[in-house]
């Protein structure tokens, strides 16, 4: 696109980082999260580098989308970055040793994918040692930790990507905390489901208190937003549900829903999202397809809209 002189997403508007998170595992926020990724990757009139950020140790949505990987290929994950500069060790401290800064480092950890413009930073289960060294530190050295994603490494990466959606782990704890720190905005996926909506309720009455605690008091955040997900449109059930979830995050909904699809069971198999595969290889039925893709494209539509509505740029009028 940049070839033929079309406008680029960074001419006019601020690069974001968007956390998609719910302490509830199961919810389908892995599945909305490289979904959206996808989808914007796509857009060819937002024409914006995309990266997908995997938060979550157990996660795999962002290896499966790597395009080629080459033997002497070295996986630094964004908790490596992290504490690379705490562990001797470490792969990250041997490339500093060596001569590289942190900004040559960083930039060279996504990994490129089936998408020109769409990059990964993958996890590894390695990476829940982050809360270990979390709590063994001082409170400065905790501090430290929270803030260095956010500032050391994030305005590296906002230098050459539009957006950054982060897929954090289901869980309230120390490596989720330093990803909320950098966020722009939050995107909470939850389930048309009793249980899923009973956590997900316990989880907004607390998030607010532990943004009060936390080193950026939650100033950082312009965004907030509940997505429901899987969602079955013929379940009075799941209605009654989502009923009760507007009337309690009431604003902060967002009108539009990812449906309920065998199609994401099938891509999800495959290491792909519902926007990378076609009928004719027959996954699954071309309704399901058309229902899943058809209900990830008007939420990403409102989602990035909205990303935009707090992003423009102020320009010169000279």
């Amino acid at each position: 696109m940049d070839a033929l002189g079309c406008p680029r997403y960074s001419d006019y508007y601020h690069s974001r980082a968007i956390v998609t998170q719910n302490h509830k595992g199961g919810t389908g926020k892995s599945t909305t999260s490289g979904a959206l990724a996808v989808a914007a990757a796509l857009d060819m009139h937002l024409n914006a580098r995309t990266l997908l950020i995997e938060w979550d140790p157990q996660g795999s949505i962002g290896s499966g989308m790597i395009q080629s990987v080459a033997e002497d290929d070295v996986f630094l994950t964004a908790i490596d970055a992290i504490l690379g500069v705490y562990e001797e060790d470490s792969d990250y401290k041997k490339y500093l040793d060596l001569g590289y800064s942190e900004e040559e480092i960083i930039e060279s950890m996504p990994f490129s994918t089936h998408l020109p413009n769409l990059d990964v930073i993958t996890a590894f289960p390695t990476d829940a040692r982050f809360k270990d060294k979390y709590w063994q530190c001082s409170r400065e050295e905790r501090t430290e930790l929270l803030l260095r994603f956010k500032e050391v490494i994030l305005p590296v990466l906002k230098k050459k990507y539009g957006l950054i959606i982060i897929d954090t782990p289901p869980e309230d704890s120390p490596i989720t905390w330093a990803a909320d720190e950098a966020a722009d905005g939050i995107l909470v996926a939850v389930s048309p489901r009793e249980y899923d909506y009973a956590s997900t309720t316990d989880f907004m009455l607390t998030i607010s208190e532990r943004f009060k605690q936390s080193p950026s008091k939650g100033e950082n955040l312009r965004w907030f937003k509940v997505l429901a997900v899987n969602v079955d449109d013929k379940s009075p059930y799941e209605k009654i549900v989502l009923d009760k979830l507007v009337r309690t995050v009431q604003e902060l909904f967002m009108s539009a829903n990812i449906k309920n699809s065998e199609a994401f069971k099938a891509a999800a198999s495959r290491g792909r999202t519902v926007l990378d595969i076609k009928k004719s290889e027959e996954l699954c039925s071309p309704k399901q397809l058309d229902v899943a893709e058809e209900s990830v494209m008007a939420v990403y539509q409102q989602f990035i809209n909205e990303i935009k509505s707090f992003s423009v740029k102020e320009r010169s009028n000279a």
